[in-house]
């Protein structure tokens, strides 16, 4: 219990020190024009924020796109403008008509972030709450949608994925007078339509900003510490005798083009694990480490998870076996299975993981384990 407290009192602090370090200085521009510098508080946005908190003077105000013109957090080459939009949102399941196509429709301010600008031609992204990458383009002073999605059509039974490209006719007509811009028709890619609009801005002789140094979205990773109830055999299913254990966790977050996919390394360690050796029950410190790839599901700061992957552990037992005397044991198992759990901002994350098929040891198919998980160390990484 002593270690339990201790361990949850580290995370507590770590929790506030990270908590002050992701206020970053920045500018906000109020609806006045007003420019503000503030700190401005990151979080690992996996979509476009639905609003921003900042910090002036040691005060923090929530802000809202309708309240702001924009902000830049320039230490992270984030750049943001306020725009009101209206967006359809189309069918996430099969449809029998083009009357089920769109399933909402929204009108409200929203967050786009800057990708590249210039006094011509611009181009911006928000990826929203359906984790939809969508493009915009301003030519001159009007700002536009790149449609382009994909739908699943139910025909006499039949699934058919069809794709609506119509961003290509809105290239089209908004270059009528200069289709050789065009060749070749940029694809709805981040990376192709960043070298078009600056393709264009050159053809005019006109500066093109950047606020991405790099065509593909930031990875990152995470460094933290677990723990969880460690199943022993003899008092399964019973949670108040079963070990505790810690350990060091790792997380590497791919870019948002991969979906919200990630890769885990954990390694924890369970002191006085009881084994059963021939007639008798030896303890030993087991030391278990594991490599997991998942996928978190939607982009609210609370998300579920899912992932598969491999679990090795390893124990070194004294024993002492009739007339034999003492000898050491090594047990060696490897389990294969799936996790599940909840995370808040990607940073505390509750586990859930059950071993389906196991090689090496005893047994077919393990307890429940459950892990907690705490990662207040965060990296950007350059692609």
């Amino acid at each position: 219990m002593k270690q339990l407290c201790t361990f949850f009192c580290i995370i507590l602090s770590t929790y506030f020190a990270s908590a002050q370090d992701r206020y970053l200085p920045g500018n906000i521009i109020l609806t006045s024009n007003e420019s503000k510098d503030v700190e401005i508080y990151y979080e690992d946005w996996s979509a476009s924020p639905q609003q921003i908190k900042v910090r002036e003077n040691g005060v923090i105000i929530a802000y809202k796109p309708e309240q702001l013109k924009g902000f830049e957090i320039p230490s992270l080459e984030k750049s943001y403008i306020s725009e009101k939009l209206t967006l359809n949102f189309t069918a996430q399941i099969p449809i029998t008509s083009y009357s089920e196509l769109f399933t909402e429709t929204k009108t409200e301010s929203f967050f786009l972030k800057k990708l590249v600008t210039s006094n011509i031609l611009s181009l911006y992204v928000l990826i929203d709450h359906e984790e939809r990458t969508r493009f915009f383009i301003r030519k001159d002073t009007d700002l536009i949608e790149l449609i382009k999605y994909s739908f699943v059509m139910s025909e006499k039974g039949i699934l058919n994925k069809k794709e609506n490209n119509d961003y290509k006719n809105q290239l089209a007509n908004m270059f009528a007078d200069e289709l050789d811009i065009l060749k070749p028709m940029p694809s709805y890619e981040q990376a192709s339509l960043i070298k078009f609009v600056k393709k264009y801005n050159e053809s005019k002789g006109e500066t093109t900003n950047n606020y991405i140094n790099n065509v593909t979205d930031e990875s990152y990773v995470k460094f933290g510490i677990n723990t969880g109830f460690e199943s022993v055999e003899a008092t399964k299913y019973d949670f108040s005798n079963k070990k505790i254990n810690f350990g060091l966790s790792g997380m590497y977050l791919l870019p948002h083009k991969h979906n919200n996919r990630f890769l885990v390394i954990d390694y924890y360690s369970t002191t006085n694990y009881p084994t059963k050796i021939y007639s008798s029950n030896e303890e030993s410190r087991k030391n278990t480490f594991s490599a997991f790839v998942g996928k978190f599901i939607g982009n609210k700061p609370l998300q579920g998870y899912f992932s598969v992957g491999l679990t090795y552990s390893s124990q070194v037992v004294n024993t002492t076996y009739g007339n034999y005397g003492s000898q050491k044991l090594k047990i060696l198992s490897t389990n294969i299975g799936p996790n599940i759990g909840i995370a808040y901002k990607k940073q505390f994350v509750l586990e859930l993981s059950k071993t389906v098929l196991f090689l090496g040891g005893s047994g077919i198919i393990s307890d429940p384990q459950i892990h907690f998980k705490y990662f207040p160390v965060q990296k950007k990484l350059r692609q």
